[in-house]
């Protein structure tokens, strides 16, 4: 079980992301991938 579930909002660098997909990293923490959903932000796709 992880920490972040999909759909979650999460603070990333002070801007608010919704979290969209996520996998086991090879360092043993967790990948996201995390869409922007403030206009600031907003239509960026954030790498994982």
């Amino acid at each position: 079980m992880t920490q972040f579930p999909l759909g979650a909002p999460a603070l990333i660098q002070d801007e608010e992301w919704l979290i969209r997909r996520l996998a086991p990293s090879d360092g043993g923490g967790w990948s996201l991938t995390c869409d922007g959903f403030l206009p600031s932000i907003a239509p960026i796709t954030a790498p994982p």
